[in-house]
């Protein structure tokens, strides 16, 4: 027998076994979610919906949907029931996604995975999904989706259109009902990896999904997410940070997009100048923007491109970065900046900073004792809006120490925020920031969509920001986890302009793509390989 009809043999032995000894999943409330929903229809686009499931589901596992009202006592007559069922030779692993549409299912891949159980399958402009196993009679729920704008309550479900949270579910997080749109789906140009608890929280927040009630947006745009990815991680007090551990010498870090507006957390405003510092309580008696302002608005999508970046990195080099991540949006806390401004004396917002920076100094601890350079790259990702719409990099100099020449520049690698990468190759440190192993020249590479690149300053193109362009060097985080005061951990911010972050979406995937693929993996190469020698 050939090593391959072998080893398919020893497959077919072992399924047959799985088949007659492993039992099938039984699900629990949020272990499926709804990532897509779709009442707008055409002949060539049904009503269609998509589900993700968060544990693994073995052969012959079955699990209804529904669009029948619930009215706490039974269901309603009419609508449909669909059953999917995991076929007998597979296992499902979590993650996964499946799509069911009236008109393509039928005649496609996966049309064996489901049954018409009654009715016909038709989903209405404010309609609902109920998930669960079991029968009509005894359901045992899983989740519940709805887009009317908000559940009734069991005496008030008029129509079946209409339905009650089960008793089994909380609204929020395994029962979730949007304000209506006909459509929803989960936008493409966001993350797709994180903790679990993370995951299913995203897929409650109207927030992440794209939606529209027009068929031509719907016809064009939608696309279901092709999986997800459960990483391993820790979470801090609240959830409100994120700490994912990583394989590579790097750090990612973002701290300004949070998406969480707790209420109990009063928002950041600007503080009260004495004449010599700012008083950052927030109830200060006259706050002063000139001298002690707050920003408060978020770097959009930053923290999406950031976990983005790390899943290109991680699909082309089999390595990640350890990835902390601030959940909590801007206005409640700003972990750039020292904790006074950040937390402004808020308990909650405090312990959500120093979770924010203990995680940090962990992976800066976990990369210095276990790499073999023992030294590494934290890159911390924000946005500016900025007219000159470059990527701006930033190592704690200003515009005008960049605007001096390279000889004078080279000086100055002890007041930045990489100062122990030059102890690694011995290239002069301006060659570090603007030459050829400069990142502004890795991001300056040709791509898939920009033959020449995106545009970077510093850079070999753009050596230094003019003397009347705007430009961010730098903030508290590379400061204080970078080497410009001491570790061996070096630290660039990066500024992605508003038209990559907001804007072009198809060049927001091509500039994160070639960060994993290009721009990371030479800095990693170049400059932190195996038998680097560190000057701490």
């Amino acid at each position: 027998m050939k090593t391959s009809s072998r080893q398919a043999f020893w497959a077919s032995i072992l399924m047959s076994f799985l088949n007659h000894v492993a039992a099938t999943t039984v699900l629990l409330p949020n272990d499926i979610q709804i990532v897509a929903y779709a009442s707008d229809s055409d002949s060539a686009n049904g009503d269609a919906f998509a589900f993700v499931t968060w544990v693994d589901l073995m052969p012959n596992t079955q699990i209804h949907f529904t669009d029948k009202g619930w009215m706490c006592s039974g269901f309603r007559s009419y609508e449909s029931e669909l059953i999917f069922t995991v076929p007998a030779n597979e296992i499902i692993p979590a993650g996964s996604v499946f799509e069911f549409d009236d008109v393509k299912t039928a005649e496609g891949s996966e049309a064996h995975l489901w049954d018409l159980a009654s009715g016909s399958w038709s989903l209405t402009n404010s309609d609902q999904i109920y998930v669960y196993q079991g029968s009509l009679n005894s359901p045992s729920f899983i989740f519940a989706f709805d887009t009317s704008g908000g559940f009734e309550s069991c005496g008030a479900v008029s129509n079946s259109n209409k339905g009650a949270v089960p008793d089994s579910l909380v609204e929020g997080v395994s029962a979730v009902s949007f304000e209506h749109q006909d459509n929803f789906w989960y936008r493409p140009w966001y993350a797709r990896s994180a903790t679990l608890d993370t995951l299913k929280e995203w897929m409650v927040d109207r927030n992440r999904f794209k939606y529209t009630s027009v068929l031509a947006t719907r016809k064009n745009d939608w696309e279901v997410p092709p999986g997800f990815t459960i990483r391993s991680g820790q979470r801090g007090a609240n959830g409100y940070t994120e700490y994912i551990p990583g394989t590579a010498a790097c750090i990612i870090v973002s701290g300004h997009d949070g998406e969480l507006e707790p209420s109990g957390i009063l928002d950041r405003n600007d503080g009260c100048w004495d004449g010599s510092s700012c008083d950052w309580s927030k109830d200060c008696p006259s706050q002063d923007s000139s001298n002690c302002r707050a920003v408060v608005l978020n770097d959009e999508n930053t923290q999406d491109m950031a976990r983005r970046a790390n899943d290109y990195f991680e699909a082309f080099t089999g390595e990640t970065c350890h990835l902390i991540v601030n959940r909590l949006a801007r206005v409640k806390l700003d972990p750039n900046r020292e904790i006074e401004q950040a937390a402004q004396f808020d308990q909650t917002a405090i312990d959500t900073y120093n979770d924010f920076h203990n995680f940090i100094h962990d992976a800066r601890l976990a990369i210095e004792n276990d790499h073999p350079c023992q030294a590494g790259l934290l890159i911390d990702f924000h946005g500016h809006s900025h007219p000159e719409a470059r990527i701006e990099l930033g190592y704690k100099l200003n515009s005008d120490q960049l605007r001096l020449d390279d000889t004078a520049v080279d000086g100055l690698a002890y007041t930045s925020s990489i100062k122990n990468m030059p102890t690694h190759t011995g290239a002069a440190f301006s060659s570090l920031i603007r030459g050829s192993l400069s990142m502004g020249a890795l991001f300056e590479r040709p791509t898939a969509l920009n033959a020449t690149g995106y545009l970077s300053v510093p850079s070999p193109t753009v050596p230094a920001p003019g003397v009347s362009e705007s430009y961010f060097q730098g903030g508290y985080n590379i400061e204080t986890h970078g080497s410009q005061n001491s570790g061996a951990i070096d630290g660039i911010q990066i500024e992605f302009p508003r038209y990559l972050r907001a804007q072009e979406f198809g060049m927001q995937e091509d500039v994160l793509t070639a960060f994993g693929e290009v721009v990371l993996p030479e800095m990693l190469d170049s400059h932190y390989p195996p038998d680097c020698e560190v000057m701490l």
